[in-house]
């Protein structure tokens, strides 16, 4: 039976003994998006290695057409503290300046290329702030029902609004 990649490469990751006492840092580029069952194995790994650090830059997204999960474990894997992102035109570049046995040619982004990943990172931008509003939501709420407590001083719950800007909402004193 097979797996992708993303298993295989936290077994490979694994393997190599991580020091609990240092930090690591590992950037991964991949093609596409991890789908929700690699998402789900990539954030509980992330959970076991609080020492490291993982950034993930995709040029696609992934989504089964049966399933719709993916948005969700992209929300999972981003919680358990990777980062995310859509490859730019630079990512792109420095991968095939990297990466890729290019023979000493410059690389050409194809037609598209730029606003294909905005709007891609758009796309994940919106994915993404589902959860976060979910938080702001949970934490409103809790508010609103007393569990925080006056002992802890001004609280302010802040919401957020489009293009990420960030106005106070309720200030509890």
């Amino acid at each position: 039976m097979g797996c992708h990649v993303e298993v295989l490469f936290l077994r490979y990751i694994a393997a190599w003994d991580l020091d609990p006492g240092r930090c690591y840092r590992i950037t991964w580029f991949t093609s596409w998006s991890p789908c929700y069952d690699c998402a789900q194995h990539i954030a509980n790994f992330l959970r076991s290695y609080p020492n490291l650090t993982l950034r993930i830059f995709m040029a696609r997204l992934y989504f089964c057409e049966d399933r719709k999960a993916e948005p969700e474990g992209l929300r999972r894997l981003h919680k358990a503290g990777a980062q995310i992102a859509i490859m730019t035109f630079k990512d792109f570049f420095y991968c095939w300046n990297t990466f890729v046995e290019n023979r000493e040619q410059t690389f050409k982004g194809w037609e598209g290329l730029h606003e294909n990943s905005v709007h891609l990172a758009r796309k994940l931008r919106r994915i993404l702030l589902v959860s976060t509003h979910q938080k702001d939501m949970e934490e409103f709420s809790a508010i609103q029902k007393g569990v925080y407590s006056n002992v802890l001083g001004p609280v302010i719950v802040f919401s957020r609004l489009a293009r990420n800007k960030i106005s106070p909402a309720v200030t509890v004193i």
